[in-house]
């Protein structure tokens, strides 16, 4: 069920870049290669710890009239939480990483709108759709695949599961060189609805466990929730993009 919802979502894609080209011959089209430095607000770890990948195709539609430059992406986009590291303040040589990371796979499809500024330099704001295709986390080593859909209970104990969508707002900027082939692709996202919901209370379910205790008592976890706690969790993300985009611009 869950292959034939994402099969499809590609599929609509397809078509959709595709009908695009057919009746606008100014759309160019590209490759997409970069990396997601990811955080999850909500689970009590900080930090954009998270590293991912971000990948997939371009169809750009440009308006050198205006100075615009419309975009719209198919992407594998991992995102996620990751361990971060802990120092005891009594001793600077000391130090220890959390045992939990949370990997998240999106199929996503941004589309952005940018404004260009002497033909190198963009900024622009847009939206992103991503299905959620599979994904695993780690708790004290180990590994599990995570729930996708309806919340999961164990004995009345919420175990967490997650939104099989997520939609982000985006903030992006720009630069292109080489002819307008090659851009780099500086872009923050941010999820527009909990991605997760929290148990109810005032820790985490990870936190809810005995924590394992540094030297003097410090634990590895959080000692209070994150001010997203009681909101739920939501995908916080910073990805550094390389494009590069056939064709030229065609003048208008």
């Amino acid at each position: 069920m869950k292959v034939r919802y994402s099969l499809s979502f590609v599929l609509i894609t397809l078509f959709i870049f595709i009908t695009c080209g057919a009746f606008a011959q100014s759309i160019r089209g590209g490759l997409i290669l970069g990396i997601n430095a990811a955080q999850v607000d909500g689970d009590n770890l900080g930090g954009f710890n998270k590293p991912g990948l971000n990948t997939g195709i371009t169809a750009q539609m440009p308006f050198p009239k205006y100075n615009l430059l419309l975009r719209m992406d198919l992407l594998f986009s991992q995102k996620g939480s990751a361990p971060y590291l802990f120092s005891d303040p009594n001793d600077q040589t000391a130090t220890a990483v959390t045992p939990y990371s949370l990997t998240l796979n999106y199929l996503e499809v941004p589309v952005v709108l940018d404004y260009i500024y002497k033909k190198r330099y963009g900024i622009g704001f847009g939206m992103s759709i991503g299905k959620l295709v599979g994904g695993s986390d780690v708790f004290n080593g180990y590994e599990s695949s995570i729930t996708i859909g309806p919340y999961a209970t164990s004995s009345g104990i919420l175990t967490g599961s997650y939104q099989p969508w997520d939609a982000n707002a985006i903030l992006d900027g720009l630069y292109a060189f080489k002819g307008d082939h090659w851009m780099v692709n500086l872009r923050w996202m941010y999820s527009m609805r909990f991605i997760a919901k929290n148990p109810p209370g005032n820790n985490s379910f990870y936190n809810n466990q005995t924590p394992p205790s540094f030297n003097n008592g410090y634990p590895l976890y959080p000692s209070s929730p994150s001010h997203f706690y009681n909101y739920g969790e939501f995908n916080n993300v910073i990805a550094l993009r390389i494009v590069y985009v056939f064709g030229n611009i065609q003048k208008q």
